[in-house]
């Protein structure tokens, strides 16, 4: 199981970023998916009842915010070279795809998460 996390928005040729399904070619629109498997870190990090449901609805602009404060939250660790693993570093690997996306779009841009 997984979050399909996406904005509304096309990306410029070459942008596009790879989470935990993709599609081989990439994509142009502004999505990322990434596993349940961190989810314990999300609700510790971001909200304790709905992890990273909370950010649904949200702009880009404190989306970002709230990325950045939970980066800090989780800490800065190596990441694990099976992205599957429930590990620091590869939420924190996750969250930093999500908060690079983030700013690829315009800044009033609503993520939805699904």
């Amino acid at each position: 199981m997984s979050w399909d996390l996406s904005y509304d928005y096309t990306l410029s040729h070459g942008q596009h970023l790879r989470g935990g399904v993709y599609t081989l070619d990439g994509t142009d629109q502004a999505e990322l998916n990434i596993t349940w498997n961190y989810l314990w870190f999300y609700y510790k990090a971001i909200d304790i009842k709905e992890g990273l449901r909370v950010l649904d609805g949200m702009p880009a602009y404190q989306v970002i915010d709230m990325l950045t404060s939970a980066i800090e939250f989780i800490g800065d660790s190596p990441r694990h070279n099976d992205y599957w693993q429930p590990t620091p570093g590869n939420a924190c690997r996750a969250l930093r795809d999500l908060r690079a996306l983030s700013r690829m779009v315009p800044p009033e841009t609503i993520l939805h998460v699904r």
